[in-house]
């Protein structure tokens, strides 16, 4: 198990974990000498999907997702279209936030992702580890 890098006092070599984070060179304001993770982790390199040219991580959709408390459950569906991955996200909620949360996914990971209202309840409840990716892309058929 390994502590979160945001946790004060607990200094942790990771190793080889596909964890991704932006890593600054400039001295911290507080004097520390040592190299600061400024964004924290990003995501994992191993949940990363390449929809039209962009990295996506599921845990940059998440946090975006979250601000919006209007929000009860979401889920994000990677699939193929014309030979081309793409991501939706699709979402629980009484209000009409569809059009906000898209305009927000485009501003902040850089394309255009579908937001699809579904009915209430219709999306499945974690209690330990939640598994809000459905991963619908068709593969290419090997040729032997």
């Amino acid at each position: 198990m390994l502590t979160n890098f945001s946790r004060y006092g607990y200094p942790l070599i990771r190793y080889r974990t596909r964890d991704i984070v932006l890593c600054s060179s400039a001295p911290c304001s507080c004097g520390n000498p040592y190299r600061f993770l400024p964004g924290g982790i990003i995501g994992r390199a191993d949940d990363m999907v390449v929809v039209r040219g962009v990295n996506i991580f599921p845990s940059s959709i998440e946090t975006i997702v979250r601000e919006f408390m209007e929000i009860k459950e979401f889920r994000i569906v990677y699939y193929t279209e014309h030979e081309m991955n793409q991501v939706k996200v699709q979402i629980e909620s009484e209000e009409d936030v569809g059009r906000r949360l898209a305009d927000r996914l485009r501003e902040r990971i850089g394309i255009r992702i579908d937001v699809e209202r579904v009915p209430s309840g219709s999306l499945p409840r974690f209690s330990m580890k939640a598994k809000r990716i459905i991963d619908e892309r068709t593969r290419p058929q090997q040729v032997s």
